[in-house]
């Protein structure tokens, strides 16, 4: 039975004991009752978040998770598949190879033929997107155009579809590996997980089998991997995480069945330990399928099978609101605070130069005043832009409203640009974004443009 939970009767914090002393992902073996009973929350939770058009912010990566991990859960099938058709058409000549991979993956995991989706040949569209993925700029290039996170997904996509990997492909994935056993110009733990799920899902094709020098360059290229996460382990109190929260449930997948782990149960129970009502339906959706065990890589068995999904319940209708409100009315003070709520004074820079160094020579700083306590920051800076302050402009991505402009420069996705928020007194990032993050009195935070 699903538990709807109101978000308006504010159930916030809900903490699970998982007593479990192994874990799928671990041992392999199956859930046991309170694990069980968390993976129901987190679907039930996912399905509070979906949108009035029955998908998410991002659906397709949200239904493979519940797909691979409780597919009889996702009652309303059909509403969200037809959703997810119209949002591929629209986007489908515009977005990165990484999402028509989940495109692919998702119409897969639905038992839906990716080569004829909403009469769409998906993976023709990312063969297409292959092709140039290492010649851009008018030259050849060690780093994939969609990087190497994207381009991974795609391999991930062809690969559980039946699709050969060419030679040319799998050698420059391999090649493309750090010294320290990591993808990405950044030593990227979310790079180098899936990296490694491509790498162990093309292992068995022929163009792998028939090549002993490719077959040693990826077991190489593995151990390599493998060594990189296991030294990306840290601890955070009590919790132990791979590289960070976010990074861990996709570790602990690229590592299964891959190495005898030995911090897996521990990690495990930190990304297990509780479920937190602002977390994003794509978190959620990539902790679900760690706590089951359940891979992408699932999905390459040719056996694979979907069941009929459990009715929608009585009264059920998606109305979720990724967005807080952003409208003047609700945002200018008036005259006193209502009863109840307390004002905060917000001060907002701005810092146009590329560079990690801050410093004090900010192209604009301002001060928002009487900003209502527990607003975000993306609330504080919209009060500022409707007082004629401050201007910007946001997109929504899969992890809540992302900053895409700020005071007229926008962040050139192609330059690999974003704006950073940074809290000047300490100067580190914030840890969550705009749309999330609620700061405090005198709070004082740096939009400074960087490159990722």
């Amino acid at each position: 039975m699903l538990k709807i939970v109101s978000l308006l009767q504010g159930i916030f914090l809900l903490k699970f004991a998982v007593v479990s002393s192994a874990y799928p992902v671990c041992d392999g073996g199956p859930a046991d009752a309170a694990l069980e009973s968390l993976i129901d929350d987190h679907v039930d939770r996912l399905m509070e978040l979906r949108l009035p058009s029955w998908g998410w912010v991002n659906t397709p990566r949200t239904l493979l998770g519940i797909q691979l991990s409780k597919m009889q859960s996702l009652f309303g099938l059909d509403r969200t598949l037809e959703t997810m058709a119209q949002e591929m058409k629209d986007e489908l000549d515009s977005t990165n190879i990484g999402k028509v991979a989940l495109y692919v993956m998702a119409a897969k995991a639905s038992c839906k033929n990716p080569q004829n989706f909403s009469g769409i040949d998906i993976i023709d569209r990312i063969w297409k997107k292959m092709r140039f993925q290492f010649r851009y700029d008018k030259m050849s290039q060690r780093i994939p155009d969609d990087r190497w996170f994207r381009y991974s997904l795609a391999v991930q996509a062809l690969c559980v579809c039946g699709e050969e990997l060419t030679r040319y492909h799998i050698v420059r994935m391999a090649r493309g590996q750090n010294d320290d056993g990591s993808w990405g110009d950044t030593h990227s733990v979310d790079d180098t997980n899936q990296v490694l799920l491509a790498i162990r899902c093309i292992q068995t094709q022929k163009t792998v089998v028939d090549r002993p020098y490719i077959r040693r360059l990826l077991r190489n290229s593995t151990i390599k991997a493998v060594s990189f996460l296991e030294s990306s382990v840290n601890a955070d109190g009590d919790d132990v995480w791979i590289g960070n929260k976010y990074s861990t449930p996709g570790a602990l997948l690229a590592l299964q069945d891959v190495s005898d782990f030995s911090e897996c149960n521990n990690a495990a129970e930190s990304i297990s330990n509780g479920l937190t009502a602002d977390e994003r339906a794509v978190a959620l959706a990539q902790r679900l399928q760690a706590m089951r065990g359940r891979s992408v890589l699932a999905l390459k068995d040719p056996e694979w099978t979907c069941v009929t999904p459990d009715p929608i319940p009585n009264g059920y209708l998606p109305d979720f609101n990724p967005e807080p409100s952003l409208e003047c009315d609700d945002l200018l003070p008036g005259a006193m605070p209502p009863p109840g709520v307390t004002w905060i004074d917000v001060r907002l820079s701005v810092q146009k130069t590329l560079g990690t160094n801050i410093n004090d020579s900010f192209d604009l700083t301002l001060l928002v005043e009487n900003v209502n306590e527990g607003n975000t920051l993306l609330q504080a800076t919209a009060q500022a832009r409707c007082l004629g302050q401050f201007q910007f402009k946001t997109v929504i991505a899969a992890f809540g409203p992302s900053v895409r402009s700020v005071d007229g420069l926008q962040a050139d996705r192609m330059d690999r640009q974003y704006w950073s928020l940074i809290d000047v007194a300490t100067e580190k990032s914030l840890p969550l974004g705009a749309g999330r993050y609620q700061p405090s009195d005198g709070h004082h935070i740096l939009f400074k443009l960087r490159t990722w």
